[in-house]
């Protein structure tokens, strides 16, 4: 319902209301893909002049599910005037308030052409998270599965709109998530995040996956686009692998630095055991790589759901990824297949170049013991 007048060359006085709006066919109605579910209760008030509006108003949102996100109800309202916005959010699930955002944002709504919508003044948000599950928060991030635990903490935005700078604290507490391409599976993740307002994010991580494993450096987020790392990792008898074709725990320091469209990983790992089944590995070796050109100039244009699909392989922190790091393999590290069991032993370099799909191994590595099953015969191999 709406009821009032608008005129542009006078008073503004409109009232309107929507009641129990169903999302899902309004997002059918606009083409969004894919589209929000939910039902909508809005209220607002529109008085002022066209040059200089004013609007107060309110919104429930219920049962609102976004992909794999939902939130049991979303309250907030809105009080604009004088080219400010003030906000106050309330987001609920299951009964318990998780997140809370108020402040003031700078906002012209004047209606007409202007200048610009974002004027140049002072943003003063404030977002308080409490209990906020790990899984909703991460979402975005597909790669990610299975994952738990919470997030807590208090972050504010100052600046202006063009030039956000956050400051704050948040913790995560109770983590576990899975990356099934290489089946790593840690738990016990605990991370203490704090962001200045020079867009550097200092990182304190820890998690356990057999064996422990710390993390500790710093994110520059001053370009989110193209943020920088200066990681530490240091594991000990960590699981990092475990698939159909490879599994393995290993310890060491890696260092991840360069930036997201360029990361460089250095440092010395040791493999403290492992098993390699020949037979998983060959198949593996064999997948057609999604990311590479050949296939996706092979990809026939026409398939769009098939090109849409090559091209979200194509990953820049993946693609673009360079490894130089010392490996150094110990005992109780065996190839494994139908016909052998051999244990292996050796140091070697390894420098890795995914953009140009090139890895180059620089060492010596022995077979220590095992057997050989050939000709009916078992042979013992040294």
């Amino acid at each position: 319902m709406a009821d009032g007048s608008l005129d542009l060359d006078g008073p503004l006085q409109m009232r309107a209301r929507a009641e129990r709006v169903d999302l899902e066919r309004l997002g059918g109605i606009l083409q969004l893909d894919p589209s929000p579910r939910g039902a909508l209760d809005l209220e607002l008030e529109l008085t002022g002049t066209a040059a200089s509006p004013r609007i107060a108003g309110n919104l429930r949102l219920e049962g609102l599910e976004v992909v794999d996100t939902r939130f049991s109800l979303i309250e907030g309202t809105v009080d604009y005037a004088d080219e400010s916005a003030q906000l106050h959010l309330e987001v609920e699930q299951g009964g318990e308030r998780i997140v809370t955002a108020s402040g003031s944002w700078p906002v012209n709504l004047a209606l007409g052409e202007v200048e610009t919508r974002l004027p140049s003044r002072p943003v003063e948000l404030v977002l308080e998270v409490n209990e906020l599950p790990a899984a909703t928060a991460l979402a975005p991030l597909e790669v990610l599965e299975e994952v738990e635990g919470v997030l807590n903490g208090r972050i504010e935005f100052r600046g202006e709109p063009t030039d956000l700078r956050p400051s704050g604290e948040l913790r995560l507490a109770g983590g576990r998530f899975a990356l099934p391409e290489i089946g790593l599976r840690p738990g016990e993740v605990e991370a203490h995040l704090v962001l200045s307002p020079d867009g550097s994010v200092a990182v304190e991580a820890r998690g356990r996956s057999v064996g422990p494993v710390e993390i500790e450096g710093t994110v520059d987020l001053s370009n989110l686009l193209d943020p920088a790392f200066d990681l530490r990792v240091q594991a000990q008898g960590f699981q990092a692998v475990n698939r159909r074709d490879l599994e393995g725990r290993v310890s060491g320091t890696i260092f991840l630095r360069g930036r997201y469209m360029e990361p460089r990983v250095t440092g010395s790992i040791r493999v403290d055991q492992a098993n390699l089944f020949l037979e998983e590995f060959a198949r593996t070796a064999t997948v057609v790589d999604l990311s590479d050109p050949a296939f996706l100039a092979a990809v026939d244009t026409t398939l769009a759901a098939a090109r849409r699909v090559a091209e979200a392989a194509q990953n820049p922190f993946i693609e673009n990824l360079r490894v130089d790091a010392d490996l150094s393999i110990q005992r109780d590290v065996w190839l494994r297949s139908r016909e052998m069991n051999v244990e292996v032993g050796g140091d070697l370099i390894v420098t890795f170049d995914r953009s140009d799909r090139e890895i180059l191994l620089v060492g010596q590595v022995e077979a220590v013991r095992g057997n050989y099953n050939a000709f009916g015969r078992q042979f013992q191999v040294r």
